[in-house]
């Protein structure tokens, strides 16, 4: 796979996996990682993946607005890298219960003022 493919592979993967969580719903998603990170995990430099995301804004395939980035051609990238999402019927009926005013107590103290 070019670089380009594992990059555009990776955002695809990221968005993905945050989607799982509800986190990364839709195309809008928070990258949690530098370009030095994000270099690591797809095997290339800080410097190629900084040309490359500059590319991508410049050919209008993401917009990015740190810390999120917007994938405006996601079809077309999946299509591109035969990208199948593995996550997408992933069971999270294990997943402890999100924490929320119930589980914290901030309920009763929100009600007593």
């Amino acid at each position: 796979m070019s670089a380009t493919g594992k990059l555009k592979f990776w955002l695809l993967q990221l968005r993905s996996r945050l989607e799982v969580a509800n986190i990364g719903l839709g195309n809008r998603f928070q990258v949690p990682f530098s370009q030095v990170e994000i270099g690591q995990a797809v095997g290339l430099t800080s410097i190629y993946v900084n040309k490359l995301l500059r590319r991508f804004v410049d050919n209008g395939e993401i917009e990015i607005d740190r810390p999120y980035v917007r994938l405006l051609k996601r079809a077309d990238w999946e299509e591109e890298c035969e990208f199948v999402n593995a996550f997408v019927n992933m069971d999270t009926s294990w997943f402890p219960p999100a924490i929320g005013l119930e589980t914290t107590g901030e309920a009763d103290l929100a009600e007593r003022k």
